[in-house]
Parts: structure tokens; sequence; C-alpha cells
């Protein structure tokens, strides 16, 4: 019922606030949830074609750096979790709240503001797959109000640069975004022609096809978009409420960039990174008929209904539909 009621609303991604995979921290700090119920909702999203944004949120109490890493890893091997998106939220203590109680008794002790947090970080920025953006990496608190735990306000830049100095690079896709490269090697780029890849994994409910267009060394992303093979076998729970996606592939993201430029300039260059948006869209409709699938669906949001519609996709109550064709 809620997730017919999110597609009514236009939703197309939804942010979850998993911080541990941990059960015994989840009770710790009285999440309310266990990992398992995080998995079914996960996959029931995925089954509706959403964009999964989780929450993952180091230094809770009854945790230390060494399983913090070993529970980040564990998002990116469990085929009930791997997110297509993540937000890295350390803990930090502030006052009138039930952790700032047991921090003022002695109950909890965070090791945020220490070296160790910051090399888990790091191991966490080099352990996340390409296919999964590291959207945010602090939340905005002022360190002022922070009593206890990591008071690092610009925690992505610094943990940059420590990880340039020793030659360290994160594979997230927000840091290959081409937009988020240095301007020198936006320019090195720009004459290159982009290379299509894809990178396929497993989870629950079906296949995951990462396709995009990067340079050779995939260092930057061009474009990407997110193709789901749900399980043939498999019976789905939201048949009854989504009956038009039945033996529906997935589209669930599809994201071109643009090229940084100066204000006046133009780069003749950026003509041969057009269309990509459309070639991706082929790649997954291919993927899609070779394995079988008859129709694909597109989790769009309602101003981009008419560039679907243009690549022979119609609106299906709250999706884009398009049948694929045999031949």
């Amino acid at each position: 019922v809620t997730i017919k009621h999110l597609r009514q609303l236009g939703c197309t991604r939804v942010e979850l606030g998993l911080q541990a995979t941990d059960d015994r921290i989840l009770e710790r700090v009285k999440r309310g949830h266990t990992v398992e119920q995080f998995r079914v909702a996960m996959a029931s999203l995925r089954e509706a074609g959403f964009k999964v944004d989780l929450h993952f949120m180091p230094d809770l109490p009854g945790s230390d750096p060494e399983h913090d890493l070993a529970m980040y890893r564990e998002i990116f091997s469990d085929p009930g979790l791997k997110p297509d998106m993540i937000k890295i939220y350390p803990c930090t203590v502030v006052k009138n709240t039930e952790l700032y109680d047991e921090f003022k008794r002695g109950e909890y002790i965070p090791y945020g503001n220490t070296p160790e947090m910051f090399e888990a970080l790091i191991q966490m920025k080099l352990a996340t797959p390409r296919y999964c953006r590291i959207s945010r990496l602090i939340r905005d608190i002022p360190a002022n109000e922070i009593e206890a735990g990591n008071i690092i306000t610009n925690l992505r830049e610094t943990l940059i640069r420590e990880m340039k100095k020793r030659d360290l690079n994160c594979r997230c896709l927000r840091c290959r975004e081409i937009g988020h490269i240095d301007a020198k090697t936006q320019k090195r780029l720009s004459g290159s022609a982009p290379i299509f890849f894809v990178d396929r994994y497993e989870t629950i409910g079906g296949d995951e096809y990462f396709l995009s267009f990067e340079d050779k060394k995939r260092t930057a992303v061009f474009g990407f978009a997110r193709l789901r093979l749900p399980a043939h076998s498999k019976k789905s729970k939201l048949n009854d409420a989504f009956p038009e996606l039945k033996g529906c592939a997935f589209i669930r993201e599809l994201h071109v960039y643009g090229q940084l430029i100066g204000i006046g300039e133009k780069n003749k260059d950026a003509s041969q990174h057009k269309g990509l948006g459309k070639k991706l869209m082929g790649a997954a409709e291919k993927i899609a008929t070779e394995k079988n699938f008859k129709k694909v669906a597109v989790i769009s949001g309602v101003g981009v209904r008419g560039y679907y519609r243009k690549l022979g996709y119609r609106k299906v109550k709250t999706y884009m539909i398009k049948k694929l064709s045999s031949g």
C-alpha cells in the first residue's frame, strides 16, 4: 500500500536509515527494525523499480572501527542490500538526547574524533563498488553543537585530500562523475570517445545491470543506466498492486552528465557525448530482449516522460512502458 501511494505521488527514489547491519546494535539504539526487515523492504522497492539510498552510521554504541568496516563491506556482499546510493553519517553526540546522557554517564565512549575513524572511512570509500554513489559523507551539524564524535565538518574534502596523498582512488559513482573530476582531467578526457561497460550483480529477486559510458581507465563516468531483470520464476507480491508490471524488465535510473565549461566558452568535443542516453536505453532493451523479457518499464519522473515517449514508451498508470521487439 505504501509503495503504491509513493508511486501515485511521483516518487522514484527512497532513502532508508539502516544505520548498521548488526541486529544487536539496532536493538541497543532502539532503532525499531531488524536487518531482515530491511532486506524485505529493499526487495519490495526494487520490485517496483525504485532507486534505494541507504544510510549507514559508524560509531554507534556497541561498535568499533573494525566492526563498522566489516558491516560496511557486508552492505555490498549481502544480496538483500547492495544499495544504489549510500550516505555515511558518523555518529555524533549532541545535547538533549539519550545518547548524550549515556555519554555523560560514561556508558558510551565514541571513537569518532580519532585517526581510527578517519582510516575506517577511507577503507569504506575504497570498499564501495562502481555502481554505488556515496551521496553524502557527513550530516550537517555545526561543530560547536557537537559534544563528542567526529568534528571535521568538511570530512569528505579532508578524506579526498588524504587519499590523493596516498595515491588512493575511490571508485564510487559520485567520485567518478565527470562533473566531479578535476578540470585538468576533464579537459584531457573531453576529446576521448566514451567506452561502454556492463557491471552485473545479484540481488534478492533479480539481477542488476549497471550500464555506463566511461573513459577507458574508468576514472570518469559520462552517463549510466540501472537495469533490473526480475527473476522469471519469482511470483511478485506486487502483482496485485501493479498488474501493469507483470513480466517487465526495469530501467530504474538513467543519467547523463554534462561537461563542465567556462561561461561563454564552447566545447567542440562535447557533441560526441550527445545521444548517450538513447544508447544506454538501447543497450538496456537489448539485454532485456536477450533474456526473454517482452516489456521494459521505466520509473520515470513526471518531467522526463516526454523523453521516453520519443523512444517508444507509453504511460501506463504511473510507469512508462515499452513492448520489446523479438526480432
